[in-house]
């Protein structure tokens, strides 16, 4: 795992993220189990990438896991976390969701994106419709709740 700077991390927010979009709510007493369905479908991840947007609290669970990866864990909005393997992606959306922070996740393979806000929203992009229905098969299975209706605008 280590830090990307502002320029390179930006580079992984989608600048169209995909015309279809499916949310959901981020279940926070549930995490691991939510992110593990959510991988299911594309495993495995290589990597990922996460770009904070914004933090209504300082992000304490993404502090502890830098630190226990030897890395700054005062981390500037904007720049980037690298996960570089399928365990780090996991534990880095784990952090990621249990903060009260806005944020972009891209893994790779880039099968799609997710941006999630401090409001428990997770809202998943994808360039085809195929992609997303094997996201909310896997997430409907593990009985995770869909939230109808939610159109999230573009890039934040």
């Amino acid at each position: 795992m280590h830090i990307e700077p502002s320029k390179t991390a930006s580079a992984w927010i989608p600048k169209s993220p995909g015309s279809h979009q499916i949310t959901y709510r981020t279940p926070l007493e549930q995490l691991p189990a939510f992110v593990d369905a959510l991988f299911s479908p594309f495993s495995p991840l290589l990597s990922a990438t996460l770009v904070v947007r914004t933090s209504v609290f300082a992000p304490k669970a993404l502090a502890a896991l830098l630190a226990a990866h030897n890395l700054d864990s005062d981390l500037a909005l904007g720049q980037g976390i690298r996960a570089t393997s399928s365990a780090e992606a996991r534990a880095l959306l784990i952090a990621a969701l249990s903060d009260w922070a806005d944020f972009w996740y891209v893994p790779s393979p880039k099968h799609f994106s997710l941006y999630a806000d401090h409001d428990q929203y997770s809202t998943f992009f994808a360039p085809r419709r195929g992609q997303l229905s094997r996201i909310r098969g896997s997430l409907q299975a593990s009985g995770f709740e869909e939230v109808p209706g939610w159109l999230r605008a573009g890039p934040s």
